[in-house]
């Protein structure tokens, strides 16, 4: 009989090995009824049975083909419940049992059952804990040197309440991607291990669908050392698998099972111990030897603070730049103090010294840019120092599982956990708190995050809530002695102490790094960082800065292999020849597994991100980058997978792409990644929504529905769409059909979350909507009534309201009713003062009545923390400039804005005109010529956007007099005495005037987003 070979023998002792598993180990295998479960074969015959299929000859279909057949006929469901049945229940014998109780680096199997599982379950002392993984979405954080991971290849019926398995021809090509993936993921294992293939027959249709992808991925270079145990194959087919370095051995499970167990040495899990345990803090030394798996696991996610590294060189250069601290920064308290730390570090000391401890969680909550991930570490810090507790620091990009908080909290009294980013862990933070609140184990959260990214979520964190605020007096001067301490004083520094302060404090309103960058180097935060960008003398690395800023921007760290791979270079030549000489400083690396040294790639900060992704690099570039990137995403991956989501969920990312096609293969390819998400198919309708192909986006939204008709935001959706054809057609009975279809998905979706106030809201504007169409006064009056009623219901019901005074308020505008429509404004802010749309809403109508310094005083808390909201920023500089404010002034507050705000063309129109009128005419030319990269519409092109006062007078007009200068066809030049640059007059005979060259006439000065506009022409 043959031997096992010493290869396989080594690999299977040291665990350094992947299994592949197929339906063969069924012999292996019994059900509740001691019977063996059936083939595929026999699966196939059972379906037709099932069926009452009338198939004359049984024996020339294979099981896909049946099912196939059973899934046109609409049994899709039927068909899985049928197969469950049959593979329900299955019990391994000893061999399986000896099989699994093996160290393995991965298993893969192409079997739905869950009879891996159940053999793990059933081994009394397992040397790794299995982590099942049917899909993408189901990938989690994982150590294969404790955790072995079971990719179900073709899917699993036991492990998802809605199995979606590989089982039909058409399974086969919708899960193409998805496969590829898994293919890539299984690449980097056959690199540096062996594979082993048990329950494959060299006819099985599985086992050549595998061989052939693996020899598709691995070419031109042969597939790696692989081992089959098959006492079927043939001598020629032996040979010609050899050939590709698979090599069969010629004997049954069994057999293999009693010779293996006969010749290997029991793996030694205290040599793979003592490896890792010089990375353990000497505190966890401890626990470590007596749970190695629950140790590394905590320690890859959280850093031990109390024993984090000091003694490393402080980053302080990057610090001021935008990076976050190091260690050595906090510890050496080279930093200057926040107004509120004392406050918070109160809550702490309660915490620890309070003889019964509970669950705390505490939010600190901020603008981005504001320092909060620097107060946060100096809270740490102080809480090691002066010996409150132990305190643990998640770690960026690393997800938060109850797990660790439940193992940690066990270990030491007086635990302390620091988030930061925490809307990235939001729903797993609340999950964790009820867990560890219902086992009464005591902790105490303090977490961070962006104001508005916390505002939009509607998970409710119990606890206190701590708002970092601009910079105060104390704080600025603070901040000049660290600056001057540092020497980073940069513009400042020959200034008068005085002067110091007021130039920051000029800037106090602003985020901390964008008031530090600008005060000290003179010069606009945005053309700081772009100059940065193009002062990086390599084209390769630019890209690199590029695409790790369009990540990072979410938050997300890019792989550093999956950088090479978008870049198309060799990892090593990635780091030595296009980034180290490039990008220091710019491009970072953090250590994302200490354990196994996996890299990842991020910009300084996610506010730096997001400007050089919206401001560096053309809209052509940016676009293949995209592209790139989503053909190599491996959603396997976890940051992978978080970008993946941000991706497709980012109207910002996908506007940018540069013609309605790119869009549609945009989202093609990321349905091709991930077939089973019904959210993709929803932001693709989305899409289509704001291209106003409302057809489309309804079919995208039918399909979204069809894969997960429980996921309410669906139906919010699908009712916006409805509400959308209603409103663009043309006949009002066709109109009154998509009416009905709205309101019926309004009204499922307020019946699953009666809560949620988007429905109430959706029914009112649809409703509203409606009375502005129909030509019946009576039906009119009705539905507005409707409206009003269903408004009543919601306010009734729903936490959140702003939305809902919001839409009375429109009610109210429809009816004419101006007070009232301020008054239910003023209700939304009340009740939601973060609502930076209700502020907007009520801003503008204020500036409408005349009441500027009302306008000015609502909109004050948006300027000062909410910078993408560039239409509050309109709002606010008009209402300034109608004020008497210089025309300096209102630039430098629109200026704050600019990251979205030089997309929209009212802004443009704004900004451009108050740089005209400030006589910065090469400015102005810069803003106007904008719109030559914009696709605006021909509407946004030629309509007036902004109408400026006169300097002397707030309450009139800016009417110029001037000459004509220059006539051409169809259009003229007006020169006057005031400006260097000819005023557009766009036409040649306005109100009856036939313009002349030399003629005088008067016009009232406008701006479009091309530029200067006269209107109101007449003849002085």
């Amino acid at each position: 009989m043959q031997d096992i070979t010493l290869g396989l023998q080594r690999a299977l002792e040291s665990g350094d090995c992947v299994l592949f598993v197929g339906a063969g180990i069924n012999h292996y295998l019994k059900d509740n009824e001691n019977n063996k479960p059936p083939d595929a074969n026999e699966l196939k015959l059972n379906l037709i049975d099932n069926f009452r299929l009338n198939i004359d000859n049984p024996e020339n279909y294979n099981l896909s083909q049946i099912a196939q057949l059973l899934e046109g006929r609409g049994k899709r469901k039927e068909l899985l419940d049928i197969v469950k049945r049959c593979l329900r229940g299955l019990h391994p014998d000893e061999n399986l049992k000896w099989i699994f109780s093996r160290s393995w680096k991965a298993i893969y199997t192409t079997n739905y059952d869950n009879a891996i599982q159940k053999t793990y379950d059933r081994i009394a002392d397992p040397k790794q804990n299995y982590i099942t993984i049917p899909s993408t979405k189901h990938m989690i954080q994982y150590d294969t040197r404790f955790d072995v991971p079971i990719f179900h290849l073709h899917g699993a019926l036991f492990e998802e309440e809605s199995p979606n398995i590989i089982i039909t021809k058409n399974d086969y090509t919708k899960y193409l991607e998805k496969r590829r993936m898994l293919y890539e993921q299984l690449k980097n294992h056959l690199l540096v291990t062996t594979i082993l293939y048990i329950g494959y027959r060299n006819e099985d249709p599985d086992w050549e669908m595998i061989v052939n992808e693996l020899k598709e991925e691995f070419y031109p270079d042969p597939i790696p050392t692989s081992y089959r145990i098959d006492p079927f194959t043939d001598v020629v087919n032996k040979e010609l698998l050899a050939q590709q370095n698979i090599f069969t051995l010629d004997m049954k499970l069994d057999e293999f099972v009693s010779k293996a167990s006969s010749v290997i040495n029991e793996h030694d899990l205290e040599t793979s111990k003592e490896a890792l345990k010089h990375k353990v803090p000497e505190d966890l030394k401890d626990h470590f030897e007596r749970n190695p798996a629950a140790t590394t696991r905590l320690l890859n996610s959280w850093e031990y603070v109390n024993q984090a590294n000091f003694a490393e060189t402080k980053n302080v250069n990057l610090f001021l730049k935008g990076d976050k601290p190091n260690w050595s920064i906090i510890d050496a308290k080279n930093y200057f103090k926040r107004d509120i730390e004392d406050d918070i570090w109160d809550k702490l000391v309660d915490f620890a010294t309070r003889p019964k401890q509970q669950v705390e969680a505490n939010k600190i909550l901020a603008p981005a840019g504001y320092g909060i991930t620097t107060l946060l570490m100096t809270l740490a810090v102080r809480i090691i120092k002066e010996k409150a507790g132990v305190c643990f620091y998640l770690k960026p990009g690393k997800v938060l599982i109850e797990g660790d908080i439940e193992y940690a909290a066990q270990l030491f009294t007086n635990c302390f956990f620091i988030i930061d980013d925490i809307t990235a862990n939001i729903k797993n933070l609340k999950r964790t708190l009820q867990i560890i609140k219902e086992k009464r184990i005591p902790a105490f959260f303090l977490v961070g995050s962006r104001l508005n990214e916390w505002k939009q979520h509607n998970e409710i964190i119990p606890g206190d809530e701590f708002l970092l605020d601009p910079l105060s007096d104390i704080e600025i001067e603070s901040l000049i002695y660290f600056l001057h301490d540092n020497n980073a004083l940069g513009e400042l520094k020959n200034l008068e102490h005085d002067l110091q302060f007021q130039a920051i404090k000029k800037n106090y309103n602003k985020e901390l790094l964008v008031a530090m960058r600008e005060a000290t180097e003179g010069e606009n935060f945005d053309a700081i960082l772009l100059n940065e960008y193009q002062n990086i003398n390599d084209d390769l690395a630019k890209s690199a800065y590029l695409i790790t800023c369009c990540f990072f921007q979410f938050g997300v760290y890019i792989r550093d292999n999956l950088l090479a791979d978008i870049l198309s270079v060799d990892l090593v030549d990635m780091y030595h020849q296009y980034l180290n000489p490039f990008t220091e400083g710019v491009v970072l690396f953090d250590e994302l597994d200490r354990f196994k040294g996996v890299y990842g790639a991020r910009a300084r900060h996610r506010l730096i991100a997001k400007v050089i992704w919206e401001r560096a690099g053309n809209p052509s570039e940016k676009h293949l980058l995209i592209i790139e990137t989503l053909d190599h995403l491996n959603l396997n991956f976890i940051n992978d997978a978080k970008a993946f989501e941000n991706f497709y969920r980012s109207d910002h990312l996908i506007d940018a792409l540069q013609s309605f096609d790119d869009k549609v293969r945009f989202f093609e390819k990321c349905i091709q990644k991930d077939p089973d998400s019904p959210y993709i198919r929803q932001h693709y309708s989305r899409m289509l929504r704001r291209e106003k192909r409302y057809n489309t986006a309804r079919a995208q939204i039918d399909d979204a529905l069809t894969l997960d008709n429980s996921a309410v935001v669906l139906y919010h959706t699908k009712g916006l769409i409805n509400k959308d054809l209603m409103d663009s057609a043309e006949s009002l009975s066709i109109a009154r059909k998509y009416l009905i279809q709205s309101e019926s998905c309004f009204i499922q979706g307020k019946r699953m979350n009666s809560k949620d106030a988007h429905f109430y809201q959706g029914l009112s504007d649809l409703y509203l909507s409606w009375a502005t169409k129909c030509q019946d006064q009576t039906e009119s009056a009705e539905y507005i009534s409707k409206a009003e009623s269903i408004i009543n219901e919601g306010l009734s019901k729903v936490n959140k309201r702003d939305t809902l005074w919001i839409s009375s308020a429109n009610i109210q505008r429809f009816l004419g009713d101006n007070p009232t429509y301020i008054k239910y404004l003023e209700n939304a802010v009340r009740e939601s003062p973060y609502s930076t749309i209700a502020r907007y809403l009520l801003g503008r109508a204020y500036r409408k009545q005349g009441n500027y310094q009302q306008a000015t005083n609502i909109l004050y808390y948006t300027i000062q923390n909410e910078h993408d909201e560039y239409r509050s920023f309109v709002e606010y500089a008009l209402c300034k400039h109608y004020l008497g404010s210089t025309y300096k002034e209102c630039i430098s507050i629109l200026n704050q804005s600019t990251l979205y705000g030089l997309k929209d063309p009212r802004f443009i129109s704004t900004l451009g005109g108050l740089y005209f009128l400030d006589n910065q005419i090469s400015k102005s030319d810069e803003i106007f010529n904008i719109y030559k990269s914009k696709n605006f519409d021909i509407e946004e092109l030629y309509s007036i956007q902004f109408r400026p006062c006169h300097p002397s007078n707030p309450n009139k007009v800016y009417q110029l007099t001037g000459r004509i200068n220059e006539l051409k066809s169809g259009y003229c030049w007006i020169e006057t005495e005031q400006f260097y640059h000819h005023i557009f007059c766009p036409g040649t005979k306005l109100h009856g005037l036939h313009m002349q060259r030399g003629l005088h006439v008067s016009f009232h000065l406008c701006f479009t987003v091309k530029g200067t506009i006269a209107d109101n022409v007449n003849s002085a």
